[in-house]
């Protein structure tokens, strides 16, 4: 939440825009339209949230029969130290001592793509949920009339986490399940052009 706000209040409100297509451009350098929506940073009746709304033209790669491309949700969350700091770092296959981490961490994210006017997604990939006591994961994607919609949740549960039995390996088998699924690819087919 406090990383969240921070993305918006580090910057002076009439360069805030300009810091958004900087932090969008990680997608595409195409990026355009950009326009945010969020939580006043100083109402703390509840989480922060945000809404990015934005264009890229020509952002997937044409192939034999359609249109293929990654999640661009995923892809600016992935190994961003304010977005996703435990995503962020590359987690050893063991430890020995605890993890301590500054804060608890929760991405709930919803994407809608909307696809031109014939074009659908036939298939739609989803991850199965791993549920551990210090780190949970879930993706899920869904075609709807017009739009794929992309579903992402991590959560990083505690703050400390101990190096025995299932603890650090549940929490690092999430973390680079998360990790893996920017890299997941769809497949629109559909349209003439």
């Amino acid at each position: 939440d406090s990383r969240m706000r921070r993305l918006v209040y580090q910057q002076r409100r009439r360069e805030l825009q300009t810091a958004f297509e900087g932090l969008m451009g990680k997608i595409s350098p195409r990026v355009e339209d950009v326009e945010l929506k969020h939580r006043d940073v100083l109402d703390f009746t509840g989480d922060m949230w945000m809404e990015i709304s934005y264009t890229i033209p020509h952002y997937a790669d044409p192939v034999a029969g359609g249109l293929e491309f990654m999640s661009p949700m995923a892809l600016l969350t992935k190994d961003h130290g304010y977005l996703f700091r435990a995503g962020s770092v590359e987690w050893a296959e063991e430890r020995k001592s605890d993890v301590f981490l500054y804060y608890t961490q929760l991405i709930d994210g919803v994407e809608e793509i909307r696809l031109p006017k014939g074009w659908s997604a036939p298939e739609t990939p989803d991850v199965d949920e791993i549920d551990k006591t210090y780190a949970y994961f879930k993706a899920s994607s869904d075609m709807g009339k017009r739009s794929l919609v992309i579903k992402q949740r991590v959560e990083v549960r505690r703050r400390q986490i101990s190096p025995d039995g299932e603890g650090y390996q549940g929490y690092r088998k999430a973390i680079n399940a998360a990790g893996e699924w920017p890299d997941t690819v769809y497949r629109v087919e559909g349209g003439a052009s």
